[in-house]
């Protein structure tokens, strides 16, 4: 594929980055997969927190996949000239105050905010630029001849709310692009799926009063769990009411929960709204080895949960990374990159039960089933017995 291309001295290991501007190849689907240097500058390195969101998280991922010539595929483009979202564009979804906040507070050199997040002198940057990606990621879609486009973040987003930070998010990248979609590019109705193990509470707190834009969020129950609301009584309120979607999962939930969540809930939805254009927030905690989160999703099932999305939405989304933790990022992006390219999934990670594990599995689908049912008859979905004896 022949294609303007751009050389761009990296500090992370990616100082051969080929910028691909335009995807021309129409006869399949074709991926954008966009990744920005500059956020290894947002790091807690010299604040004593925990550092699980540390820039690792990304450039781990990112040189997994150019080791593995993922970007030498004429489908699959690698877009790193990203801007960073104006003040416009946050001033969308978020107060002008808490914009300021973060503005000042960076630029006086930053520190522990609390609730696990943190900034320094470059996080409110970093941030834009982590928003300018989401917002460019939609614009690959629209503009140009892009399927869909997988954009690698960070800081995450989709904890933050109107006027407040947490769990690692300053800016709710998935709402900014949401708004941005609808205000610049006429788009009408947006959803947002998203299947980060934590509930996207921020995101819920943009949009519960809107009808225009769906947010469903699967995610383990948020009862003795962060960020500790998400639950599937929160339905929207006012003009919202009924656009607001919370799938509790139970601890130990691993591929065959989730498909039958998608099975029961995301796809009728999906098939009831029939979105103008469809976001996915992407987060890798719900991975069997991220041992603090505890559920057990393999790559089979984020392979999975992008392949059933695309049963009912063939092209025209994006899916835009959240959490996860752990060292197999760039393993599961591999995974998430092949389903979306109808390839194979690359990645063979499947879970071997003991007979006493089997059981608490079952307990662990039909407590699953049971809350699944309920999410259904809130929202007037036909019930299905899939119970396991």
């Amino acid at each position: 594929m022949e294609g303007q291309t751009k050389n761009i001295d990296q500090n992370d290991g990616a100082e051969d980055l080929t910028v691909f501007d335009t995807g021309l190849n129409v006869n399949n689907p074709n991926l954008a997969v966009l990744y920005y240097k500059n956020h290894s500058s947002h790091t807690c390195n010299n604040l004593k927190i925990p550092d699980f969101e540390k820039p690792e998280r990304l450039t781990d991922a990112f040189l997994y996949l150019k080791n593995n010539n993922i970007f030498d595929d004429s489908r699959c483009n690698l877009i790193s000239d990203i801007e960073k979202a104006s003040e416009k564009d946050l001033l969308r979804v978020h107060t002008k105050s808490y914009i300021s906040f973060i503005k000042n507070y960076s630029r006086k050199g930053g520190g522990f905010l609390g609730d696990s997040t943190y900034v320094t002198k470059d996080t409110y940057d970093v941030a834009r630029t982590s928003a300018g990606a989401a917002i460019r990621s939609g614009n690959l879609v629209i503009d140009d001849d892009y399927s869909y486009s997988f954009a690698l973040l960070r800081p995450p987003g989709h904890h933050a709310g109107k006027s407040k930070y947490g769990g690692f998010c300053i800016f709710n990248n998935a709402a900014v692009l949401a708004k941005y979609l609808q205000q610049k590019k006429g788009i009408g109705k947006v959803m947002i799926v998203d299947w980060d193990a934590h509930a996207g509470n921020g995101t819920m707190d943009i949009f519960y009063n809107n009808p225009d834009v769906i947010t469903l969020s699967i995610h383990r129950s948020p009862h003795d769990f962060y960020p500790r609301t998400g639950f599937m009584s929160q339905i929207g309120e006012g003009e919202g009411e009924g656009y607001n979607i919370n799938v509790e999962l139970p601890v130990g939930s691993e591929n065959l929960e989730y498909k039958l969540a998608f099975d029961e809930i995301v796809i009728p939805m999906i098939k009831r709204h029939s979105p103008d254009f469809l976001i996915c927030c992407c987060g890798f905690d719900g991975y069997y080895k991220e041992k603090t989160v505890q559920m057990n999703l393999t790559s089979k099932g984020y392979y999975q949960m992008v392949k059933s999305i695309k049963s009912v939405y063939p092209d025209n989304f994006v899916i835009l990374m959240e959490g996860g933790y752990h060292k197999h990022n760039g393993k599961l992006c591999h995974s998430v990159i092949n389903a979306l390219l109808d390839r194979p999934n690359p990645i063979h990670d499947d879970l071997n039960y003991t007979n006493y594990e089997k059981e608490i599995q079952k307990k662990v689908y039909n407590k699953a089933l049971g809350n699944i049912s309920k999410v259904k008859e809130l929202f007037s979905l036909p019930d299905v017995d899939n119970t396991v004896n």
